[in-house]
């Protein structure tokens, strides 16, 4: 009996002992976590109504321009943020992120709330660049510009963006300008399932390119790769090229729906300064608006090869040089209740031409491009992949051309 007691009183004495471990441990994170708070990376979480839940997401860290940016980077991973603060950020984003794990555990760079960071490298670098040895997949970038003037040799044609091997990336509320002689984005045939939300890419490759080349490549958007969503973008003043322009390689199963495209004069080539060119395969181009632009709205695949497979519909164009460059290419595919006034070429359609459905008409606007409601109501045909219009009202089963159901 007095073994037991004293092997009780020992353990006794070895729970105290720990308890006083634990209390002495706590002391010493709360003095961890109250250094952190001062550092100059600020590592701590933040309250505010528009941050992620504490739950959701942890706030690694909160920088300034003059930051380790990309040291902290390193640190990112599943469920983990990084805002960012005003100002500006002379270092490009490059290659070496850690990826999250779905598009409910990605890794995020993101705006502090109210803020706006901008990236513009002094170097020749590209202010994002996702094209390094090792795939980087589940990745945002949430209310962040991207310049690209910062290029101390303006003749080199780097792209504001570069998404080369990458696979499900977000760029959210974001802006894309500056590269003198590149792209506003520049997808590869690495690169798949983008998704390009509520963005603007604008006042690319503006330097005159060479006038005895043959092509150029200074367009806005430049897509190669499979399955890159772009939704409520805004596109102007590409005028040595196109607003988006998906060619060549692979460009198939792109979605752009409810963007714009506006503002686009002629350069140093016939016809460009133009809206899109469909290449590839299975492209869907739905509930779109075009205005004040040189070139044709909508083109297939300039190279003359043959492009199919693509939904074409309730998009409307003001002002553009014609509705449609070539349709001709675009084999098996459907072309439905587009709507277009003041072709400036003085045709709906130029290049190689063949008959369109009759969905596809010439019209009067109330006030465009303010307003692209049509002055009389005329039907098409239904869509099943465009149930909504621009404004999410139904289309109902006789449906009117153009953006808007009413």
């Amino acid at each position: 009996m007095a073994t037991l007691n004293q092997r009780l009183s020992s353990l006794e004495r070895r729970t105290t002992t720990l308890e006083m471990m634990m209390a002495t441990l706590d002391e010493r994170i709360a003095a961890l976590q109250g250094i952190a708070a001062n550092h100059e990376t600020r590592i701590t979480a933040l309250e505010g109504t528009s941050l992620p839940p504490p739950d959701e997401y942890q706030i690694i860290a909160t920088l300034g321009p003059g930051d380790d940016v990309m040291g902290a980077v390193t640190f990112l991973g599943p469920k983990k943020t990084i805002l960012l603060r005003e100002g500006t950020y002379p270092v490009s984003l490059r290659d070496a992120f850690p990826s999250g794990l779905s598009w409910a555990e990605t890794a995020r760079l993101q705006a502090y709330p109210g803020e706006v960071p901008v990236f513009r490298p002094i170097a020749m670098e590209e202010p994002l660049r996702l094209d390094g040895p090792n795939l980087v997949r589940f990745v945002e970038f949430l209310g962040l510009r991207f310049d690209g003037s910062g290029n101390p040799d303006p003749t080199i044609g780097l792209s504001t963006i570069r998404l080369g091997n990458c696979q499900y990336i977000r760029l959210q509320d974001y802006e894309a300008y500056g590269s003198h002689s590149g792209m506003g984005v520049s997808i590869t045939d690495y690169c798949f399932d983008t998704e390009h939300l509520d963005g603007r890419i604008h006042d690319n490759g503006l330097l005159v390119p060479d006038p005895a080349a043959s092509s150029i490549e200074n367009h806005g958007f430049y897509g190669r790769g499979d399955r890159h969503l772009l939704d409520r973008m805004e596109f102007w003043n590409h005028p040595n090229g196109w607003h988006v322009h998906l060619f060549g390689g692979t460009q198939s199963d792109y979605i752009i729906r409810r963007s714009i495209f506006r503002d686009n004069g002629m350069g140093m080539f016939d016809l460009t300064g133009g809206g899109i060119t469909l290449g590839g395969d299975r492209n869907q181009l739905y509930l779109c608006a075009f205005w004040n632009i040189a070139g044709y709205a909508i083109e297939w695949n300039g190279s003359g090869t043959l492009t199919g497979g693509h939904l074409v519909a309730h998009n409307a164009a003001y002002q553009v040089a014609a509705m449609f460059g070539s349709p001709a290419r675009a084999i098996n595919s459907r072309i439905l209740n587009n709507a277009g006034q003041a072709m400036l070429a003085g045709v709906f359609q130029g290049g190689e031409t063949t008959a369109l459905d009759p969905s596809n008409q010439l019209v009067t606007f109330i006030s465009p491009p303010t307003d692209f409601h049509l002055l009389a109501a005329l039907l098409g045909v239904t869509v099943p992949e465009v149930p909504t219009d621009l404004n999410g009202v139904p289309f109902g089963s006789s449906p009117r051309i153009g953006v808007y159901a009413t």
